[in-house]
């Protein structure tokens, strides 16, 4: 039975994007003989050569702030972690050791008329308006970059996130949310709403469809599903995902995928906006999703 729902008031949701260090690239300086990156070598950069400028406590340009070194811990549920590419020793409380720090960027908020008087004469001009914004990311010894921006609005300095990176001497590439990705998610995960384009359907001509399963209801399957579920090209997801903030604590929270721009974001309710607890669970999402 598909559970049509009126969107009321604004959602905030955070987001999230994973990228990967070519280690086949040219410049090899970075990396040890084992293929791991030198993190000593890489933060010793990013302090020395770009850290953030900033006047009066003021952000003035791109750059790093707060780039250490550490040990990170998380829960990782055992259903999904018989392979693992962050390099996690094994157990339920697991760690890797990564570079953790902020990005600055500056984003653009568009171009609007502004209006002068010069001689008596008004005219107007169309001016940039910008603003800076943070991400925050680890960087893992393979080579695995998490970025986390804490809200929507802020994914727009990713340009600049991986600029900064390339300027460090880095082969940098997205990693990507393919349809195969989104199909095999939908096959072993409970998921609530998809979107599919370019549907080739005999019956009509439906191109694209969205559309929200109420997964609680067992006893009804969705008949636009049955419809449509192999006849298009899946390209947006959400789904849930079962963890353990707390050891003796689980539950279900909820992550949206999206092809375009190779993204994915999480409710900030569902965390109590708990943004260390948010950067978490997306390394376990990370994990989750390099093992597919």
């Amino acid at each position: 039975m598909v559970n049509y729902k009126m969107k009321v008031g604004y959602i905030f949701m955070s987001a999230f994007a994973i990228y990967q260090l070519n280690k086949d690239q040219t410049d090899l300086f970075y990396f040890n003989s084992d293929g791991n990156l030198d993190l000593e070598l890489v933060l010793e950069k990013m302090t020395d050569e770009y850290e953030t400028p900033s006047v009066d406590s003021k952000v003035i340009g791109e750059g790093f702030l707060n780039a250490h070194i550490g040990d990170f811990n998380v829960l990782i549920d055992e259903k999904f972690s018989t392979e693992n590419k962050l390099k996690f020793n094994g157990g339920r409380q697991t760690s890797f050791k990564a570079i953790s720090a902020t990005v600055t960027g500056a984003g653009s908020l568009g171009y609007y008329s502004e209006v002068y008087i010069e001689n008596g004469s008004v005219r107007s001009q169309r001016q940039q308006h910008t603003f800076y914004s943070k991400a925050d990311i680890l960087l893992t010894e393979g080579g695995i970059l998490i970025a986390y921006f804490e809200s929507v609005v802020a994914e727009k300095i990713k340009t600049q996130l991986k600029g900064l990176f390339e300027g460090l001497g880095f082969d940098i590439s997205t990693f990507k949310i393919s349809t195969d990705l989104l199909k095999i998610v939908r096959e072993i995960c409970d998921w609530t709403e998809v979107k599919l384009e370019r549907i080739d359907n005999e019956q009509d001509n439906t191109k694209k469809v969205s559309y929200e399963i109420d997964i609680t209801n067992k006893d009804h399957e969705s008949l636009i599903d049955s419809i449509y579920r192999d006849k298009g090209k899946i390209v947006q997801i959400s789904f849930h995902l079962p963890y353990n903030l707390k050891e003796d604590h689980s539950n279900l929270y909820c992550v949206k995928l999206f092809h375009k721009e190779h993204r994915g974001s999480l409710l900030n309710n569902e965390f109590n906006t708990n943004h260390g607890d948010m950067k978490k669970f997306i390394i376990y999402v990370t994990n989750f999703l390099l093992c597919l």
